[in-house]
């Protein structure tokens, strides 16, 4: 017998029309990526991604109520191994986080792609299936399936475009209900940061690895820099326009996000970059993880 959670995506609906938020699970706000021919206007695109976003945040926070408010770790999940053949915290990749939220009812697969999405290589799963799937270990004994990839490098087609809070470290204490409206938890990917200069006025320069990353221009030109929707853990969603691109400085300001570096010094939080100064790990650092494990270093993020 499969085990599920309580929650299916009907419960979910039901429990957000109570709470005053709307979540519209339609074919008319999944799917379909921008640029499409289809004539979607770009502020319309903004808000089919806040949609989505808030929804993938939303069904964190409803499966943290069924769950001591944690949200979801596979390592608690597949105690037997019968599902992945990794063990333990090594499970807690991007691809079987989301795909436990998909297997359990709360987002459809449609969803996890971003209707800004500019990669050719990132597309809904088109095989998931929710019995008995067949990558799994024991298909039969199954609690999500792992053919919902979240790799898109080398080649490789992925089914995810959202990017996620590392959940390990001192951010592991993020991972869950706290409610605290400037903890990020869920955003649109980002690109790959090589390095963040420091500045003698408190400023902070990312250097991308790569300015022509398919991350920037979802909702503009790539010369804008990255622009997108990020959901916190209030359930909130913010948009945040070119806030990173060659040269752009990133100044302190009284409600951004900050983490304590070398001598306690704060400086503004790169939020898709794991600052090698934060040794508690304490920053945020959002992406998307192919592997995972009991600490930081064992997880690898991916990007274009």
């Amino acid at each position: 017998m499969q085990t599920r959670c309580a929650f299916t995506l009907v419960e979910l609906v039901a429990c957000l029309a109570g709470s005053a938020v709307v979540l519209a699970v339609t074919a008319g706000l999944i799917g379909q990526p921008a640029g499409n021919g289809s004539g979607v206007r770009p502020g319309d695109v903004i808000k089919k991604d806040q949609t989505q976003i808030r929804g993938i945040t939303q069904a964190f926070i409803v499966w943290a109520q069924n769950n001591g408010d944690r949200y979801p770790l596979p390592s608690e999940i597949d105690k037997g191994d019968t599902t992945v053949a990794e063990r333990g915290a090594a499970k807690n990749t991007s691809a079987n986080i989301m795909s436990l939220l998909v297997y359990n009812g709360f987002v459809p697969v449609e969803m996890l792609v971003s209707p800004g999405e500019r990669s050719p290589g990132i597309r809904a799963c088109e095989v998931y299936a929710f019995d008995r799937p067949p990558s799994a270990v024991e298909p039969g004994k199954a609690l999500w399936d792992p053919a919902l990839n979240a790799d898109f490098t080398g080649g490789k087609t992925g089914n995810l475009s959202y990017a996620h809070l590392q959940p390990s470290g001192k951010r592991k204490g993020r991972w869950g209900n706290t409610f605290v409206s400037d903890e990020a938890v869920v955003s649109g990917r980002g690109p790959e940061v090589a390095s963040v200069l420091q500045n003698a006025d408190g400023s902070v320069t990312p250097a991308l690895a790569n300015p022509a990353s398919l991350a920037l221009g979802w909702f503009g030109g790539a010369a804008d820099g990255w622009s997108g929707n990020t959901g916190y853990n209030d359930n909130h969603v913010g948009f945040h326009k070119d806030t990173l691109r060659p040269g752009l400085s990133i100044a302190p300001t009284p409600t951004g996000r900050k983490y304590a570096g070398a001598q306690a010094k704060e400086w503004p939080d790169v939020w898709c970059y794991d600052e090698p100064d934060d040794p508690d790990s304490t920053n945020d650092f959002l992406g998307i993880f192919i592997k995972a494990g009991g600490a930081p270093k064992d997880f690898k993020a991916i990007w274009d």
